[in-house]
């Protein structure tokens, strides 16, 4: 491609609307151009990109026969309604009424709607597992759009769905597909940070996300030094203590404050240093076991919260997880709340996390007998404590006071979901089993934003001349800069016939040939970020040599005219 054939619109100055590093160069290099608050227009250079990132997602996923296809993105409301996520998913559905007053929305994902098609076109086991997937436009009705395409209303995705009749064929296919991202991530470029995520409104039993380290990150993740373990803080589940359980309750309310009254109640626990004796919260709850609901009762350090995905380790918890209300705690324990009387329960377990197993005495904020904070001496009061590690390391008042915990701001580009049969049951979608029964499908979700690698990866991978693109992606591999090409006809000769041979080798080239000065012409390809460059002089024409630059490395080499082809090709490899 030549430039005088091309739209170059790069930026001399820094674009004024953007907020983060990736938004700016974008803007600067003509990637995108701004149309409304979230809705861009993707230019040449940006597009080239685009699809450079999506032939690459195309081809692992044909690689594990996935399967191509094409869904609307008009839906019909009932859809999501039938489903529950039209009020789930509130005002960032953007909806369109058509002449005939029949409401639509412009689809921000597909379970629903590729589960309708799955039902009408899967009919038996013999058709399973079976992967679909399609790179579309999506769209949400985000209340402020940000950095750029990270959090725009108008965005593009990579989205597969794999259907099953067994967990086993899910779990399989599961990990295929999460094996399949890292190869794409890998050939884009892009370092990774995989955790452990919550369903949230897609439902399911697992997810994972996989995160780009971004200091212009919207997501914050929690990382060990010291051990594996990662995960990202926005999966912190907010849940009530028994204390704030009962707040509204008149016997319960306390009218001293706890951080100036709390020991004077204790006086007489004169052999205890009530400074350094840990203050509890009990949460009270109850879970589904082996069809039968038990009550569980989990102690937990006053500032931390508990981890829900880390108690169901435990075996003590399945769906459905119902915290108790009011009127059951008192049902159950009575008015006059009782520690001890919650340790010895035939009727409750109690869990301690481990941050306790250290320490003799806990305080616990139950009203016993009108004393609102009890002391317990661990080894004596609690017949054999079970010590388990259920707080939610992804709390940031708690992560700061870990030195073994580091914070990390990131952007999510991709997320996998074991939806199980969530939607299946409610959209009906079953098929016959080998002994002629029927069975709910068994479902998977896989995601990538497309859009979001693009920023993701310059976050990653940029100086302060502009972008740096591999050469995977990069909207060209390698750019041609003839220095006086108007009036050298040797340069123009060398040129022409470099770029002409580079296209017959269907090499991503793009040849600067404007009237502009060096300076620009070098300033313009920096910026873009192509990776490879061949600058043609008469000062090494001479020699019938010309110089190559390697923008990733930020070295330069001279090299024979007749030995640059085989030279750039093996770089391309």
């Amino acid at each position: 491609m030549r430039t005088t054939k091309y739209i170059l619109s790069t930026m001399r100055e820094k674009p004024s609307e953007s907020d983060t590093i990736s938004h700016q160069l974008m803007l600067k290099s003509g990637m995108i151009r701004k149309i409304s608050s979230g809705i861009y227009t993707w230019l040449p250079i940006g597009l080239r990109v685009v699809q450079r990132i999506e032939k690459i997602i195309r081809e692992e996923m044909l690689k594990i026969d996935g399967i191509e296809f094409s869904m609307p993105i008009l839906q019909p409301v009932e859809l999501w309604n039938n489903s529950g996520r039209y009020n789930q998913y509130g005002k960032e559905l953007l909806k369109t009424i058509d002449r005939n007053k029949n409401t639509f929305i412009l689809g921000p994902t597909h379970e629903e709607l590729i589960t309708e098609i799955v039902k009408k076109e899967i009919h038996s086991y013999k058709q399973l597992p079976i992967t679909l997937f399609q790179i579309q436009t999506k769209f949400r009705d985000e209340i402020r759009p940000r950095s750029g395409v990270v959090r725009s209303r108008e965005f593009i995705m990579k989205d597969a769905y794999s259907f099953h009749t067994t967990s086993s064929s899910l779990e399989k296919t599961y990990n295929i597909l999460y094996k399949t991202y890292i190869s794409i991530f890998k050939r884009i470029g892009l370092k990774v940070v995989i955790v452990e995520a919550d369903c949230e409104s897609m439902g399911g039993t697992l997810s994972h996300e996989f995160q780009v380290l971004s200091k212009s990150g919207e997501d914050t993740l929690a990382i060990s030094n010291k051990s594996n373990y990662k995960s990202n803080i926005k999966t912190v589940k907010k849940v009530f203590s028994i204390t704030k359980q009962l707040d509204k309750h008149e016997n319960i309310k306390q009218k001293i404050p706890h951080s100036t009254k709390k020991f004077s109640l204790l006086k007489k626990n004169k052999n205890v240093n009530l400074d350094k004796v840990k203050l509890a919260k009990l949460i009270l709850l109850k879970a589904k076991k082996n069809n039968l609901f038990k009550i569980v009762c989990f102690v937990i350090e006053n500032n931390n919260e508990i981890d829900i995905s880390k108690a169901k380790i435990t075996n003590l918890l399945t769906d459905p997880i119902i915290f108790l209300n009011q009127k059951e705690i008192f049902e159950i324990l009575g008015k006059d709340l009782d520690f001890k009387e919650i340790n010895n329960s035939l009727l409750i377990k109690l869990i301690i996390d481990d941050s306790f197993i250290s320490e003799k005495y806990l305080l616990t904020q139950l009203n016993n007998k009108n004393k609102f904070f009890t002391l317990i001496n661990l080894k004596k009061d609690l017949i054999k404590p079970v010590f388990i590690n259920i707080k939610n390391v992804n709390q940031i008042k708690y992560l700061k006071e870990k030195k073994e915990f580091k914070l990390h701001k990131s952007i999510e580009i991709a997320h996998i979901f074991k939806l199980e049969k969530k939607y299946s049951r409610i959209i009906k979608a079953k098929v016959k089993k080998k002994n002629g029964s029927s069975t709910f499908l068994k479902m998977g979700c896989y995601g990538i934003g497309v859009s979001r690698i693009i920023a993701a990866f310059i976050e990653q991978n940029y100086d302060d001349k502009g972008m740096i693109w591999n050469k995977n992606i990069a909207p060209f591999q390698i750019a041609i800069i003839p220095i006086n090409l108007k009036k050298s006809s040797e340069v123009q000769k060398i040129t022409s016939f470099i770029y002409k041979k580079f296209k017959s080798e269907n090499i991503n080239v793009l040849l600067d040939d404007r009237k502009e000065q060096v300076g620009v012409m070098f300033k313009d390809m920096e910026l873009i970020g192509i990776p490879y460059f061949i600058v043609i002089s008469t000062r090494y024409l001479k020699n019938k040599s010309i110089e190559y630059r390697n923008r990733l490395t930020n070295t330069t080499r001279i090299i024979a005219i007749n030995e640059i082809f085989n030279f750039v090709k093996n770089k391309l490899l």
